[in-house]
């Protein structure tokens, strides 16, 4: 009934019904539409229609949001994630190589070291890449200096390579993807990735415990953390993660991969 007191036919709004009269004049259309019928009229078989698409359109959003998640989980999962992948760095030169490739091959893991040219600290350490370098050879790793991506000009890099007189194994992670693999943060930091029984890094941090802080160091380092991980891996032993701190320059965050 309108607001003059008249009746309205089922199904049929009056502009002086109101927003409620137009809701259940389109409801009631939409029964008309598709035969279902008013009130006891209806026969039951179309009360079980209407009910079960009323469940339909409940549960039809639901089913796609859970399809769309499972599609996304599904989807190949980035490199970082990816065992059988590895981070792929540069040489200076500009070839990009990965650590699962036969150029650097390795028979049990690599170690990376992180340097920067304008680091002070880390341009002390260049003696004890060496030694590094070959303790790795005589236990089956393999050393690699990285420089961090923020360092964009290979020149540079390079010129640094042969004012310092770097070991042969320079690279530059030209696409952030060893950093972001495994974790590091500063110059000089070391990171050692074992092969076998799947990549995994099982120690990230200091050389050693020359420098306590800037501008503190003792005479001589007296815990050799790098040193004593590659001589158990050298020996079989099974090692697991450990992390220690590092004294040093920060690494900015990688650059997008491109």
């Amino acid at each position: 009934m309108g607001l003059d007191g008249r009746m309205a036919r089922p199904g049929r709004f009056r502009r002086d019904d109101g927003w409620m009269g137009m809701s259940r004049a389109i409801r009631m259309n939409d029964r008309d539409r598709f035969g279902l019928g008013m009130g006891r009229d209806r026969d039951p078989r179309q009360s079980r229609w209407l009910a079960t698409l009323r469940r339909l359109a409940v549960l039809l959003p639901v089913a796609i949001h859970i399809w769309g998640c499972g599609f996304h989980a599904d989807e190949p999962s980035d490199w970082t994630r990816n065992t059988d992948t590895m981070p792929v760095i540069s040489r200076l030169s500009g070839e990009r190589v990965a650590l699962n490739t036969k150029d650097l091959e390795s028979k049990r893991g690599w170690v990376c070291i992180f340097i920067a040219p304008d680091c002070p600290i880390s341009n002390r350490y260049v003696p004890e890449y060496h030694r590094l370098a070959e303790l790795c050879r005589e236990n089956g790793l393999r050393l690699l200096l990285v420089y961090p991506s923020n360092f964009t000009d290979t020149e540079r890099l390079a010129e640094h390579c042969s004012t310092f007189e770097l070991i042969d194994e320079v690279y530059w992670d030209e696409m952030g993807t060893l950093v972001s693999f495994s974790g590091a943060s500063i110059t000089p930091q070391a990171v050692v990735i074992v092969r076998e029984p799947q990549p995994r890094v099982v120690y990230r941090g200091r050389i050693d415990n020359w420098y306590e802080d800037f501008g503190k160091y003792r005479p001589a380092a007296t815990e050799h953390d790098v040193r004593q991980v590659i001589t158990a891996i050298g020996a079989g032993a099974a090692v697991e993660f450990r992390e220690t701190a590092a004294v040093g320059c920060p690494i900015p965050l990688p650059h997008p991969v491109r």
